[in-house]
């Protein structure tokens, strides 16, 4: 196959203006610019998005009803990830409509097959 390689710098400069390493986050017109800000804005908003699938989880075993929908199949591993960190189990925890709808999904073969850090 053939391809042209073009070197192309990955973090554009009016980012590293904000912070030399790149990490700047833009949301309806607001930056932030400092690592911690970023974390601390983010899970701000974890809360409500969990706060839904568990209203949703809580209406039946699956978010769609019947079997896994293709939006769970995409969810699950959002929610492997999530899970993995010990601040996310600890969310996810709380919300046991959640919770439990991830066992039912994390014991499915294929994402037992393909689980990282096995």
């Amino acid at each position: 196959m053939a391809y042209d390689l073009a070197e192309a710098d990955p973090v554009p400069a009016g980012l590293l203006a904000l912070n030399p390493f790149g990490r700047v986050l833009e949301h309806d017109r607001f930056t932030l610019h400092e690592t911690a800000a970023i974390l601390r804005y983010v899970d701000a908003g974890a809360g409500p998005v969990l706060d839904a699938l568990e209203a949703i989880a809580a209406e039946g075993l699956h978010l769609a009803g019947g079997p896994p929908s293709l939006a769970e199949l995409h969810l699950a591993p959002r929610i492997a990830a999530f899970a993995s960190a010990p601040g996310g189990a600890a969310l996810l925890v709380a919300r046991p409509a959640l919770a439990l709808w991830w066992q039912q999904m994390a014991a499915r073969p294929s994402m037992i097959t393909t689980r990282t850090g096995r």
